[in-house]
């Protein structure tokens, strides 16, 4: 990585927008399209145990005759060696022409499969509104969420795109997703970290906050989804 890259884009990142990281000081919140990507090229975002990220991204049609285009990738950097990196969706609202073709996606890892729909938490919804609790992938015979990335290393590229096809009257795009540092629980534990299973551990400062940090789809750091969801509706009213 080019250091003094690295070091000139954070700081003019954050200086750019102090009104969208609002009081909570424990997450950096970025606007994807005006920050991360048209502002800044190849942008290097740097993630601490203390401080996630949030990346946001929406787009209301209104009934306008609009045609989006949008392409961008970025990385997320972990300052400490040992830190690995989850991603999870917090919310997506991405178009489909089925269920197994995107027209948007995100790839949370810049060579996994794309994710697109509807999406809370990391975890697909129904027609209903209901949260699906279907595990769609495996890896070290532990599950996460079509939504969500664990990236053991302290590197994750992320990509994201938007089709120039035609939105439907009133159709609107929108994504939040998180990311938040981890360490292996073995490396010791104290109050200062909360166990989300799985050996993974997160700071206890990130829990009960409206924002899901851990991984497995239970949203354990906040109860669970359901008390996730209320939480996240009360703080957009």
């Amino acid at each position: 990585m080019d250091f003094l890259k690295a070091t000139f884009v954070i700081p003019f990142a954050l200086y750019l927008i102090p009104s969208l990281t609002g009081y909570n000081i424990t997450y950096r919140k970025y606007d994807i399209r005006n920050i991360i990507c048209d502002t800044l090229k190849d942008t290097d975002i740097i993630l601490s145990y203390d401080h996630s990220v949030i990346l946001k991204y929406s787009l209301d049609n209104k009934g306008h005759d609009f045609r989006p285009s949008f392409y961008c990738k970025y990385k997320v950097l972990a300052r400490e060696s040992n830190m690995g990196i989850i991603a999870i969706v917090q919310k997506m609202r991405f178009r489909q022409f089925s269920e197994e073709i995107c027209i948007d996606y995100l790839k949370l890892k810049i060579d996994g499969l794309p994710t697109c729909g509807n999406i809370l938490f990391g975890k697909t919804v129904n027609k209903d509104g209901n949260i699906s609790s279907t595990y769609e992938n495996y890896i070290r015979n532990k599950y996460w969420t079509q939504g969500t990335h664990i990236q053991e290393d302290h590197t994750l590229e992320t990509e994201m795109s938007l089709n120039n096809h035609r939105p439907q009257i009133n159709d609107t795009l929108e994504m939040e997703v998180a990311y938040t540092g981890f360490r292996r629980c073995y490396e010791g534990s104290s109050s200062e970290w909360f166990d989300c299973g799985h050996n993974v551990c997160i700071k206890s400062t990130l829990i009960n906050d409206g924002i899901v940090n851990c991984p497995f789809g239970d949203c354990r750091d906040e109860g669970n989804c359901e008390y996730a969801r209320r939480q996240a509706e009360n703080e957009t009213k």
